[in-house]
């Protein structure tokens, strides 16, 4: 998860400076200078504090609706639906709890 986490926030990035060039005819030098001015590492960090709690509530869906299988494929098929909505639904949660307590702890 930490991998994929690192790798989302480059792609975010990356899109970001894609985006400023080709929409907003921002040059890439000036997209870099204005990124580190204005994120701070600690921004990574925070980031990063946060996937282990959303790793476990991933894999705590997955397993829940997994062991609850029976029968078919049919009941499979709407097992994984459930899980990943549900998976889904509990992160967008927890990462408004995260917003609040680091905006409380002024992190």
């Amino acid at each position: 998860m930490p991998l994929l986490a690192i790798v989302a926030m480059l792609a975010g990035l990356a899109g970001g400076l894609v985006v400023s060039w080709g929409i907003l005819d921002v040059s890439p030098t000036y997209f870099a200078e204005r990124l580190s001015a204005a994120v701070d590492i600690r921004h990574f960090w925070v980031g990063m504090a946060k996937v282990p709690v959303l790793a476990i509530v991933i894999a705590l869906a997955g397993c829940r609706h997994g062991l609850s299988v029976r029968g078919d494929v049919e009941d499979l098929g709407g097992r994984v639906t459930v899980a990943v909505v549900q998976a889904l639904f509990a992160i967008i949660l927890l990462d408004a709890a995260f917003a609040i307590l680091f905006n409380v702890l002024e992190i």
